[in-house]
């Protein structure tokens, strides 16, 4: 997922991040990738700055398969996450609730650890964005 957000201020903002994916999420802002999580129970939190002016914010999510690796498609199991950033004053600039969001084929840039990595052997992932889901 992608959204924007455009920082009316002249210098950098500096605001905290919170998420959590259901089960593996990457964050990036302005193509720089500034955060990972690899949990849905808790949410985790990072400082981060957004520069003046536009900033484009992206949201990968992944989930770990539960079915046998014979048949990768034989229980559907769909990811989630959610993701708000607020300013210093503790007021949200961006969630995921928001409707401005829009659904893009593929990260800015190679997440960090690769989806790949994270599976079990035998699993590709799927690019569901990318029309790759039954």
């Amino acid at each position: 997922m992608q959204a924007r957000y455009d920082n009316p201020t002249s210098s950098t903002m500096p605001a905290t991040l919170t998420f959590a994916a259901d089960n593996f999420g990457w964050v990036w802002i302005n193509s720089e990738q500034v955060g990972y999580t690899d949990t849905f129970t808790t949410l985790t939190t990072e400082a981060i700055s957004l520069p003046p002016g536009e900033d484009t914010v992206d949201f990968m999510v992944m989930n770990d398969p539960n079915s046998p690796a014979s048949d990768p498609t034989e229980f559907e199991n769909p990811a989630a996450g959610i993701l708000s950033i607020t300013n210093s004053a503790g007021q949200t600039i961006l969630a995921t609730n928001d409707t401005d969001w829009t659904e893009i084929d593929n990260p800015p840039t190679n997440p960090d650890p690769s989806p790949q990595s994270l599976l079990p052997a035998g699993y590709t992932p799927q690019n569901c964005a990318a029309g790759g889901c039954g």
